[in-house]
Parts: structure tokens; sequence; C-alpha cells
């Protein structure tokens, strides 16, 4: 089954995000490359039409679907909170085209994760957890992930992921935090070159 896409672009021609669907189901989205929750609530007119046209039993008009997509992608890119834009990082982009493989295999990480999934191993988790916060910063990150952080002390961290440090850096100075997310709790190094290690624990 063959899926369409719609991408938005930066100024200079590299892909911000995207929405796939598949044209059969009459335009239903399939995935997006967003990792926030919350970040297709700002595309709730795109969305809706084709559901809405599916209910009355009429066929979507593909120009009007797309006419909408853009004037909610533009609402979306001028209009919210820098700090919520979901945009993609240029660590997936090559020569301006998206490496979709890594992109999708670790988006599914981060929404397996906010869906109270559970992992057979947290290492890979782990990794993407730690690259992700580290690309988008710590304020953006929290926003998009809906976490609250807590400072915690280097004893409490050290005992908590004690048997789990192998993704954490040299664990003898910097700043320890906690939250939840999902089905664990996450514990986070940021060392002193400000750099961000992440170990999730089950409890």
């Amino acid at each position: 089954m063959k899926s369409e896409f719609y991408f938005q672009y930066d100024e200079i021609g590299n892909p911000l995000f995207y929405f796939e669907f598949v044209p059969e189901f009459n335009y239903t989205f399939f995935t997006t490359s967003f990792i926030g929750v919350d970040t297709e609530v700002h595309f709730e007119r795109s969305i809706s039409y084709p559901v809405g046209c599916s209910l009355e039993k009429k066929i979507p008009c593909k120009k009007h679907f797309f006419e909408l997509l853009d004037l909610d992608s533009q609402r979306y890119i001028h209009y919210v909170d820098p700090l919520e834009h979901d945009f993609i990082s240029p660590y997936y982009l090559i020569n301006k085209q998206i490496d979709f493989n890594l992109l999708k295999s670790e988006r599914y990480i981060i929404k397996k994760l906010q869906n109270n999934g559970i992992f057979r191993s947290e290492d890979y988790a782990n990794s993407v957890l730690s690259k992700c916060l580290n690309q988008l910063g710590k304020e953006k990150f929290e926003r998009l992930m809906q976490l609250k952080w807590q400072p915690i002390t280097k004893n409490f961290f050290f005992e908590a992921v004690f048997e789990k440090a192998s993704t954490i850096s040299a664990i003898t100075q910097g700043e320890f935090f906690m939250a939840s997310v999902g089905a664990y709790s996450l514990y986070i190094q940021q060392d002193i070159n400000r750099i961000f290690s992440c170990c999730l624990s089950r409890e």
C-alpha cells in the first residue's frame, strides 16, 4: 500500500516536518515526524476534514486537504511557541533528505515510551533519549516529552542507575535529575561539559 507525503521546509530547503498518509483510506494520517504527543492538535482542521467526509460518506477533495495542511502548517510554524516546535533534527538529514529508517525507528522508541510501553532492553532507548535531549535542550525536551524534572542527589542517582550505568558518563561530577515518563522513571545526568545522559528504570 503506497503512502503519500506532505512536507514543510525551512528557508534553505531542509524539511522541518512531514505527514505521511494513506490516500486509499481517505487521507487518514498514518504517521508523522513529530515527537510531542500533543503536536497534532495544531493540525485539527486538516485531520478533521477527511474524518468528517468519511462520516458523511463523501470522498475528500485532495486539493482542499492540502490547502488545509498548508494553513495549519503556517499557523503552527508562525504562531505556536517555538519551544513547542517539533521539527526534524539535522541529525536525520543527509543532503536535505530524511533518513526515514533512522527517524522512524527512534521516534517509535519515544512514542512507545510516551504510551506506557515496556522495552525488552532499555539500552537502545537510553541512547535515543540521551541523543534527543542533547539535540533539543532541557526546556524543549521537557515540553515535548511532557516531563517535570526534579533535582536529586548524586548518591540517589548512583543507587538508582548503578546496574544500568552503561549509557551514563563518569558520575563523580555534574547535576542529577529524575522524571516520570510512561511506565518508567528517567534518571538524567548533566556532566561538567553540559552533556546529558539518560537512564530508564522500571520500578
